[in-house]
């Protein structure tokens, strides 16, 4: 009998410039486990709520944030999807602003933050965990039918 099982994948790192503040998108419990081995910060298990950010740092006090969307969340329409990755984007502007120090930033400025820092999470997300030919996601009717 031949068992498939699933191998961990390495997470991806992305950054918010100019700021030098990394953050990640994690899947599943097996890149939870490989993006907090070594924080100094005390940690809960994988997070089980719909969506978090959850600040960690390595051995020499460097953060970054990891964004968990729950399993579940997968089977929400696509519109539920994105809105927690853009709510968890916010968070991760947030967390890159008070790790440096930063109070204000130009409007301009911090809108296409953000919109960097969802696009590459939702870029993430999707290649990971988002609908695939066979499992189509069920999607918001954008009108209503009379």
């Amino acid at each position: 009998m031949t068992r498939i099982c699933r191998l961990p994948r390495k997470p991806k790192y992305y950054s918010v410039e100019p700021y030098h503040y990394s953050f990640s998108f994690c899947a599943d419990e097996g890149e939870w486990k490989t993006l907090v081995k070594h924080s100094p910060y005390p940690l809960e298990n994988y997070p089980s709520a719909n969506a978090t950010t959850t600040v960690v740092a390595d051995d020499k006090g460097v953060e970054m944030s990891v964004v968990c969307i729950a399993p579940h969340v997968d089977k929400t329409d696509l519109l539920t999807q994105l809105s927690c990755l853009v709510h968890e984007g916010v968070h991760i502007w947030q967390n890159a602003k008070r790790y440096i120090g930063e109070e204000t930033t130009g409007i301009e400025h911090e809108a296409y933050s953000i919109q960097k820092i969802v696009v590459n999470l939702t870029r993430d997300y999707l290649n990971k965990r988002g609908p695939r030919e066979e499992e189509p996601v069920n999607t918001v009717d954008p009108a209503p039918q009379e």
